[in-house]
């Protein structure tokens, strides 16, 4: 199968799977794709929660969206909801904040493993299986974030925080040529 075959299986798969896991919110400047380059500031938790859980600084809305790359073609991508993530204004530090810019890359590292698989599978690969992959992604991904926090205790042990933030850097190092631009 050709890489353009692969592209159009990719946006028609991708397309299909987008409404289970994008955003309620529409507008671009809500949102935030991920970037080596920028790094999130408390001015990007834009939400208002209701009922804020208890002892809770923060909590980031990250996810794997689809964005167009052109015409007929969409790429995976890390984003953030700048609407749905809120934070305490009464606890919030910058410790906290780069837990939250974790979450932020651990959405990247999801991306960029699933690229990975898509191109090492590119020749024998079928529409049923990207799904598949997609799916697992998506699953595997819920799973890491919540290994994460609780390793950490949403970042209170800190040197637990700094293992994992080591650990995310080594793997996304790793996988830097699958890297969201």
């Amino acid at each position: 199968m050709k890489i353009t075959d692969m592209r159009i299986i990719i946006c028609i798969t991708i397309f299909m799977f987008s409404c289970s896991f994008t955003s309620k919110v529409s507008k671009k400047e809500d949102k935030i794709y991920w970037n080596k380059a920028v790094q999130l500031t408390w001015n990007d938790f834009k939400g208002r929660a209701k009922d804020f859980p208890r002892g809770r600084a923060a909590i980031s809305y990250v996810g794997i969206d689809y964005a167009p790359v052109f015409t007929g073609y969409y790429d995976v991508i890390a984003s953030f909801d700048r609407k749905a993530s809120v934070k305490n204004e009464r606890i919030i530090n910058e410790h906290i904040l780069k837990h939250e810019q974790y979450h932020f890359n651990i959405a990247e590292l999801f991306v960029r493993r699933f690229r990975k698989r898509i191109r090492q599978e590119e020749i024998n690969i079928k529409e049923d299986l990207l799904a598949e992959v997609f799916q697992t992604m998506q699953k595997n991904h819920k799973s890491y974030q919540d290994l994460y926090d609780k390793e950490t205790a949403h970042s209170t042990i800190k040197n637990k925080q700094e293992e994992w933030e080591k650990k995310i850097d080594k793997e996304l190092a790793e996988l830097e040529e699958f890297a969201s631009k």
